[in-house]
């Protein structure tokens, strides 16, 4: 990631201090979106945050090819279309600044802990507890299916949305059943209401799942291993346009 200029916000602890020290971030997942995008896709990054895999994509799919990144955090949005602009990828991206969910909504409350902004969720009613611990901001929400509506294609998603994608999910039927997109959802069973909805809603429009290691490899998971197993802790799962149902 070193050949790409990222703004930060310094006094964040979960992803920036990662990067300024490492220079990239979730390697598995990296090498992963590096495999699979190529040049000429229409991709969405849902959660973009500060925009390290939106520079990746806008990289990979090139001039002739098209990223929508969705971030609901103003300040964050912000300096998301600086570091677009700055790497010479204006042209092939757009920057989404809402929250991703089931249904629009002009005003919906997003939770930014202090610290942790790839940590921001949507909260139902503002806690005066955290106050103290982080920002609120009010924001508005858009589904995938309005936002890629005048797309002619998606090929892939990667979603990550701290709690957020089983709504995210309920969203994009159409994005779904019209384009048959690959795409990589961070699942835990134990932040979804209907874990088990939620798959089966997948599943019926991809003949199978698997889950990316640590080693940027596929592994083969059932919906039962799913809901079982390591419940609380976070998934990368991969449904691919390959084993889209006709």
């Amino acid at each position: 990631m070193s050949r790409y200029k990222l703004l930060l916000d310094t006094r964040d602890r979960g992803f920036a201090a990662h990067v300024l020290l490492d220079g990239y971030w979730e390697m598995w997942l990296t090498i992963f979106v590096c495999r699979h995008l190529r040049a000429g896709m229409i991709v969405v990054d849902v959660g973009a945050n500060f925009g390290y895999y939106t520079l990746l994509m806008a990289d990979l799919v090139a001039a002739n090819g098209h990223v929508f990144a969705v971030e609901p955090n103003p300040a964050v949005a912000g300096l998301l279309r600086q570091s677009v602009l700055l790497n010479g990828f204006a042209e092939q991206t757009s920057v989404i600044e809402c929250a991703a969910g089931a249904h629009s909504a002009e005003r919906v409350v997003l939770f930014s802990p202090m610290g942790e902004f790839k940590n921001a969720r949507i909260v139902d009613t503002p806690q005066p507890t955290e106050a103290n611990e982080g920002t609120f901001s009010k924001v508005s929400q858009k589904t995938i299916d309005e936002i890629v509506a005048d797309a002619p294609r998606v090929d892939f998603l990667k979603i990550d949305a701290e709690g957020a994608e089983e709504l995210i999910i309920e969203g994009m039927d159409r994005c779904i059943s019209l384009h048959k997109p690959s795409f990589v959802l961070e699942f835990n069973a134990a932040r979804c209401k209907h874990p088990d909805i939620m798959l089966r809603r997948l599943l019926a429009h991809y003949k199978t799942v698997s889950y990316l290691d640590f080693d940027s490899r596929l592994v083969p998971i059932t919906e039962a291993e799913l809901i079982a197993q390591r419940r609380g802790q976070d998934w990368l799962l991969f449904f691919d346009h390959d084993t889209a149902v006709a």
